[in-house]
């Protein structure tokens, strides 16, 4: 790892000080980590979260990006390229019971493919296919005493219209499923669930950055209760430098049903800057809480975590 951290920095560093030889790039390189913490408690029962990730990503603009003189975070929403993606992002949780030998251990990995194509009237058609396969380990004194596989996919295909060339307005539908496994049982827990979100987004005057989105669907387990699922996001950002952008974000999720209620509610704020016309850093603190009410029960959550990522156009 520390060998790979070496090679990286060194790459990133000769990319900012050797001088570009054309100001439009077909390709961005991401690569981001986060890490972070947070508390649960069911009025009985309180635990401690520790998670962690990292993930890449490339992907590749059909039509160059190209340096004007609007903000350097704006490039590709305003240009709007057609363009295609791959990541993939590993994840680990770790939640330990207060008090007792108890534990659980949560790791997963995400591929993840997307793409976008836009007619020359300004509309955009994209899908994007998601993939989830993981392991949940229940431990007591550092045991295994019960695994459960995990696995899910999702297919996402999008609509997006720019009415003026700083506005867009769009639409998307989600469908996913669901499956955790026991690996000792082989009982499973399967669920189905589609979602519908209608958003729109503006840059005024090339300072003021607008973004929302809102709608929902359902979720319906296998011989099992179904759900209604409904969720709103709204983002405010300015740029007081062409290099620098400063963010607000606010997502709340809910999913209601059969005496059940889950309300997650995530504030971001992000800090975004170009060191260069082809090299980006970004860091967002995340918090973010979730309140279950399940049959007159109550169960909280709260995490915080830091995420840092680095983009490199070329």
């Amino acid at each position: 790892m520390k060998g790979f951290l070496t090679v990286l920095i060194v790459a990133l560093a000769a990319m900012v000080i050797l001088p570009s030889a054309s100001y439009s790039f077909n390709n961005l390189i991401g690569i981001e980590i986060m890490g972070g913490s947070g508390e649960f408690d069911n009025g009985s029962t309180e635990a401690d979260i520790e998670t962690g990730q990292f993930g890449t990503s490339y992907t590749r603009y059909f039509t160059a990006l190209e340096t004007t003189g609007s903000p350097y975070g704006m490039r590709e929403y305003l240009q709007h390229p057609s363009y295609l993606a791959v990541g993939l992002e590993s994840q680990a949780m770790d939640i330990t019971v207060n008090g007792v030998p108890m534990s659980m251990e949560l790791t997963e990995a995400t591929f993840t493919i997307d793409g976008m194509y836009y007619f020359k009237g300004g509309t955009g058609i994209g899908a994007t296919l998601e993939s989830v396969s993981g392991e949940e380990e229940s431990k007591i004194g550092g045991v295994t005493v019960d695994k459960d596989e995990i696995t899910e996919a999702a297919l996402t295909l999008s609509i997006d219209h720019f009415i003026t060339d700083t506005t867009s307005i769009g639409a998307s539908l989600t469908s996913k499923a669901s499956e955790s496994k026991d690996s000792s049982s082989g009982a499973t827990i399967e669920y189905d669930e589609a979602t519908l979100m209608f958003g729109a987004s503006s840059l005024i005057n090339d300072f003021f950055w607008i973004a929302g989105s809102l709608g929902g669907g359902s979720r319906q387990y296998d011989q099992g209760p179904e759900f209604d699922t409904s969720e709103f996001e709204l983002v405010v950002g300015a740029f007081p430098m062409q290099r620098l952008g400063l963010f607000l974000g606010v997502d709340v999720e809910t999913l209601e049903g059969n005496s059940y209620e889950s309300t997650g509610t995530t504030t971001r704020l992000t800090l975004d800057y170009s060191i260069s016309e082809k090299v980006n850093v970004q860091g967002s603190l995340y918090s973010m809480k979730e309140e279950v009410t399940d049959a007159g029960s109550d169960e909280d959550m709260e995490m915080t975590w830091l995420q840092l990522a680095v983009g490199v156009l070329f």
